[in-house]
Formats: C-alpha cells, sequence, structure tokens
C-alpha cells in the first residue's frame, strides 16, 4: 500500500531528525533500514512501520495552528504549517518573479510587507520585545506601556514632528503619529509597517538576508512578501468616513423633514437640491480634535488588525503619518495589533471565528496571500531594485533621530 502525501511527510521526517534525532530505538531502527534510488530520493517501499507512524504524527503537527503563548516567540516550522494561515505560492526562478512583478506593481488595492525569512510571523517590535525581555513580568501591563510610549514621545519630539507637518499644512498630532514617527526611529512599538509599494516591500525582503548554508529546512530558503488587500483589513480611514457619512446623511434627512414640515414638493425640491452633499466638510476635521480622539491609543484598545495609512489625500482624513522623510519614501502604512503576544494572522484568525461561530469552513480561512520567493533570486531582485532607484539612501533617507530612549524611559523603574 502506497503511503499518502508521502514525499512531504518524508520531507517533514528528515528535517525532524535533523533538528531532534531519534532516542527510540525501533524507530531508529526504521530510519538506517531506510533506502534510497540513483537520484537519492527515497524508496518508499523501505520504510518500515514504526517510522511512517512517526511520519503521519509528524505531518500532523504541522498541520495544526500554533498555540500562542506570552512567554514565546514562535515561528513556522514548514511552509505547510504556515500554510495554515496563509494562502501561499512559492517562486523559483527568474521568469516566475518577473511575472509576479508585472502583475503586482502597479497594484492601488494591496499593500505589501517583506520579511527576510519566510518562518517569520507577524509580530511588530513591542511584541517581540515585550517576550524576549519578559517584560509581562515587570510591566503593569501591555496597554500602560503604550501609553507611555505616546506621552515621552510627544514630550520629547513633539516640535519637530510639527515641524515636518507644517509642510502637509497639518499642524495636530496624535498617538498614531507619534507611534509612527517613534517606529522609523528605532523605539519599539505596537505597529508594523507595510507599504503601498511592492518595490519598497521587495527591499526588506531581501535587506540582511542570508542564504540556507545547512540546506536542510526547506522554509529556510525562502523569503516572503505578504500581499493584503487593503479591504481585507480594517481601514480605519474608510471606517470612520462611512460612519462620518452615514451620520451626515441622517442629519440631512433630519433638517431637510423640518424645514419641509409635511411638504411633500418642498420636501423633493430640498432632495433634489442637496442630493450629493454633505453638511459635514471633512476637510474642516482635521485639526478639529476629533482626529486625536479616534487614534487615542485607549480608544483604540478594543480594535484589531486596523490599517493606518495616509496615501488617500483625497479622503477628507488626515492622520498626519507623514511625519518623516523614512515613511514618505517608504510609501508606509501601519496595522495596529491589539495582543501583546499573537501576531497579526492569529488575531485575524481569531477574529474570524468570532465573527462566523457557525461556520463549517474556518479551516479555510486565511489572512491574506503570502508570496515564498527563493532566496538564490535574491541578487536578480537586487539588481533589478537598484534599476529603479530603489536603494539604500532612498528608503533610509533620514537617520538624523534615534527615538530608543523613548522606549528605556518608559520602562518600570
Amino acid at each position: 500500500m502506497s503511503i499518502s502525501n508521502f514525499e512531504l511527510k518524508f520531507k517533514l521526517i528528515r528535517e525532524y531528525v535533523h533538528k531532534n534525532g531519534i532516542n527510540d530505538p525501533l524507530i531508529k531502527s526504521d530510519w538506517d533500514a531506510v533506502k534510497y534510488d540513483s537520484q537519492n530520493k527515497p524508496i518508499e517501499s523501505s520504510i518500515g512501520r514504526y517510522l511512517k507512524g512517526l511520519m503521519l504524527i509528524t505531518l500532523n503537527r504541522h498541520c495544526d495552528p500554533i498555540i500562542d503563548v506570552e512567554e514565546q516567540i514562535t515561528e513556522y516550522q514548514s511552509l505547510t504549517q504556515k500554510s495554515f494561515y496563509f494562502d501561499q505560492s512559492n517562486i523559483e526562478t527568474e521568469s516566475d518573479f518577473e511575472d509576479f512583478f508585472a502583475e503586482n506593481s502597479e497594484s492601488s488595492t494591496l499593500v505589501f510587507r517583506g520579511q527576510r525569512e519566510a518562518k517569520w510571523r507577524l509580530y511588530n517590535s513591542l511584541q517581540r520585545t515585550w517576550i524576549l525581555k519578559q517584560l509581562y513580568k515587570s510591566e503593569k501591563s501591555y496597554f500602560e506601556l503604550i501609553s507611555k510610549l505616546v506621552s515621552y514621545g510627544k514630550k520629547v519630539h513633539e516640535s519637530y514632528i510639527k515641524s515636518v507637518l507644517k509642510s502637509f499644512h497639518v499642524d495636530t498630532i496624535n498617538d498614531i503619529s507619534v507611534l509612527g514617527f517613534l517606529q522609523h526611529h528605532e523605539c519599539p512599538t505596537p505597529l508594523l509597517d507595510w507599504t503601498n509599494s511592492l518595490e519598497n516591500a521587495l527591499y526588506f525582503g531581501i535587506d540582511g538576508l542570508a542564504q540556507n548554508e545547512n540546506g536542510v529546512f526547506e522554509i529556510d530558503d525562502y523569503f516572503t512578501i505578504y500581499s493584503c488587500p487593503k479591504k481585507e483589513l480594517t481601514d480605519y480611514k474608510r471606517f470612520w468616513n462611512e460612519i462620518i457619512n452615514d451620520f451626515d446623511q441622517k442629519l440631512l434627512s433630519d433638517f431637510i423633514e423640518f424645514i419641509a414640515k409635511d411638504d411633500h414638493d418642498k420636501e423633493l425640491r430640498m432632495k433634489s437640491h442637496f442630493k450629493g452633499r454633505n453638511l459635514i466638510i471633512k476637510e474642516n476635521i482635521t485639526g478639529s480634535g476629533l482626529v486625536s480622539k479616534m487614534l487615542d491609543v485607549e480608544f483604540l484598545e478594543p480594535f484589531h488588525a486596523v490599517l493606518f495609512s495616509d496615501d488617500d489625500k483625497d479622503s477628507g482624513i488626515v492622520f498626519s503619518l507623514h511625519n518623516n522623510k523614512n515613511i514618505l519614501n517608504q510609501k508606509g502604512g501601519f496595522t495596529w495589533n491589539n495582543s501583546a503576544f499573537k501576531p497579526l494572522e492569529s488575531i485575524g484568525r481569531e477574529y474570524y471565528q468570532i465573527q462566523n461561530p457557525d461556520d463549517d469552513v474556518i479551516e479555510n480561512y486565511r489572512f491574506c496571500k503570502c508570496i515564498n520567493i527563493n532566496k538564490r533570486l535574491a541578487p536578480f531582485i537586487s539588481e533589478k531594485l537598484n534599476s529603479l532607484g530603489i536603494v539604500k539612501d532612498f528608503i533610509y533617507v533620514s537617520n538624523d533621530t534615534n527615538a530608543f530612549e523613548i522606549f528605556t524611559t518608559s520602562l518600570s523603574k
């Protein structure tokens, strides 16, 4: 009888043995008895029953969701395990990469993120610091630490941030704009960087990349580009625009009804006159205090997987994110994650389960697309990016400020 998914199972068991070894003498005997063909591929008929059992157990482990715990940064052990969270595809050749690049480089509906290791999960920098430095033992709460980051960040950098914003005719800052500034100046924050530019995401994907020297773990052969439709995230600007529009139309309807006073013809004339118009002028929202309130970290605490961006200049709401040159060149935006230790894809899956408690197809949920690109293509991609002007001096145009002291000052003494 043939073994289902034999190649995948053997690949995973080989990685397992390399990492953990084999202590059981029966399984060790089966492992030593495995025979290989002329192309060094395992011969299925040489697999003993004890090794078959371990192969099945190992595959099942890779097909279960990862348990998120506050004491540990978790990583994907295989592309199989990662497929539980993402809609994956692999790019192995220059031709396949060119097709992918041509299809996505001009997209206006996607946000991208590049990471130089496919095994890394979507943790933000404050989560990593919270876990690795065991801050859950010394800090009162995760959100109290975030509030202190904002408070000290404003105290030290507010005047500089405002001076940059003046060139965009924006004179107000808020909690997210302060965190965005700190994020781009070496301070851990609860924000995760995304970009509207595939080219920029590719730069981050290969920046500091290391090849898979031991060649054992398949996932180490790849870096990753995440590609996410903006509509799949809670676009905070769109969210508030819809609230304001709904309120505006209700206000306009009540106003017409009050003025018309049961005069049906007058009501129709007024509706025709005000059709397509708004009572609330969104341009006046900037500087009014409403944006600062909607971006207060205490107000944001219940929100998850929220996207912040100022790339839509015509929306009428400005978040004051264009407060440093790096974020401008990087065409950057941020996602907000309200968990101290769950990566973004876990939060997305968890929320989906809450919203769909009776959904029998939860196993088909995926956070976003994930393109795993073979690291061997890094020199080819680097050359392409250089020709487009996507180089270090462009991506990191401003390195004049280091805000890490904001983090150390915010820690409990």
